[in-house]
């Protein structure tokens, strides 16, 4: 099934359906925009025709093969004279096959494509006078109104009360009709009072299967389907338990992405913060990180270990650690202020006699203000301070 649509007026409400099975007209009705989903068949082909003079169009030869926002500008700044709206609220079409640019009214093209947008067909989008596209000028009389379709793929329609009088205006803007076709679907006279102009009565049956036999018409579509969770919805038949199933897996494959991105770079301000207090402990100044790696190198070059800690405090250290295991329950040493803190829990008393006595040999400090004694026994932190060379 297959359907073709046209507007029965500038205001884009009502429309006049056609429906074929094949080649035979099923239906004709006329419909409001708003009913048209009840008007065409399912995963059918739709054919929706605009009026022409709703458009405009240009002549571009696409040497550069520009694309997208970059076509519309080269082709539009041509014809910037010519415009009544702002460029930037105007939706742009190509027609590679003719070389033909057009545009139109964003407001006009929006209110089509959201009439048209959550139904479930194929749908095609054109100006009407590609109903007639040929070789040469072409003109269609239909009911009060005419549709003229030029040979450069440009086109323009209006009420057949003033078909002459543009024609004329054509024609002193030196446009010439040389063997202009005139279609009509009537049998009445022509408008073209010349001999050039070849009359043909014909169908609108005839003219909606004469566009399918167009080359090139899936690539000069311009209808841009907005893809949406309610077309998708309308387009499998989803009820509301599959469709709120299928929103909350698309939310987290979005949104699990931006959730662990999050995390990770929190993890790493983190990591860095962390990174950064160290270093400041070999060197207060230090506050930017660029390469870790590199930087520790440099820091720890500066620093000349073999003066921190000579081999006796190493010795004493070692003397210290062996004492108790139990006891010692903690050693710190800082190289930077050249001094070991070391955290002692229930030392025997005379333990730590013994370990002042084999101090006093040694040339270092022995700070005991944060050394209490309980029940013959030592607590808290030793501190000891030694001279670096």
């Amino acid at each position: 099934m297959h359907s073709f649509i046209h507007f029965n007026d500038l205001s884009l409400q009502s429309l006049e359906v056609h429906t074929y099975a094949e080649t035979k007209l099923v239906k004709t009705e006329t419909v409001d925009i708003s009913s048209i989903q009840l008007a065409v068949e399912e995963s059918s082909r739709i054919y929706v025709l605009v009026p022409s003079q709703l458009f405009g169009y240009s002549v571009y030869e696409n040497a550069e093969e520009f694309k997208g926002e970059v076509l519309k500008a080269h082709v539009l700044s041509e014809v910037e004279d010519r415009l009544i709206s702002n460029i930037s609220r105007l939706d742009f079409f190509y027609d590679s096959s003719r070389n033909l640019a057009s545009w139109i009214d964003t407001d006009i093209y929006l209110k089509i494509l959201n009439a048209f947008n959550l139904l479930d067909a194929e749908i095609f989008l054109f100006p009407d006078h590609y109903l007639i596209l040929d070789s040469v000028d072409t003109l269609l009389v239909y009911q009060d109104k005419f549709t003229l379709a030029f040979k450069d793929g440009s086109g323009f329609g209006g009420r057949t009360e003033s078909l002459l009088v543009y024609l004329e205006m054509l024609k002193d803007n030196g446009h010439i009709f040389n063997g202009m076709d005139e279609f009509s679907l009537s049998d009445e006279q022509s408008f073209i009072a010349t001999s050039q102009a070849n009359k043909i009565l014909i169908s609108l049956g005839e003219l909606h299967h004469k566009l399918l036999g167009q080359d090139g018409l899936k690539q000069a579509n311009y209808f841009k389907r907005k893809f949406s969770f309610q077309f998708l919805r309308s387009k499998l038949k989803l009820d509301f338990i599959e469709s709120i199933s299928i929103a909350v897996f698309t939310s987290l494959i979005i949104f699990a992405p931006l959730f662990i991105n999050y995390s990770l770079k929190s993890n790493a301000d983190s990591y860095n913060s962390a990174t950064i207090e160290i270093f400041q402990q070999l060197n207060p100044s230090f506050t930017r990180l660029v390469n870790p790696i590199a930087q520790i190198d440099e820091l720890t070059r500066a620093i000349p270990i073999q003066d921190l800690v000579t081999t006796q405090k190493l010795d004493a250290m070692k003397y210290v650690e062996s004492l108790s295991s139990d006891s010692v329950q903690s050693i710190e040493i800082n190289l930077m202020e050249s001094y070991i803190n070391v955290d002692l829990n229930k030392l025997p008393s005379y333990k730590f006699t013994l370990i002042q006595e084999i101090f006093k040999q040694e040339p270092i400090i022995v700070n005991t203000d944060r050394i209490i004694e309980k029940d013959s026994a030592m607590y808290g932190t030793l501190k000891i301070i030694y001279e670096s060379k």
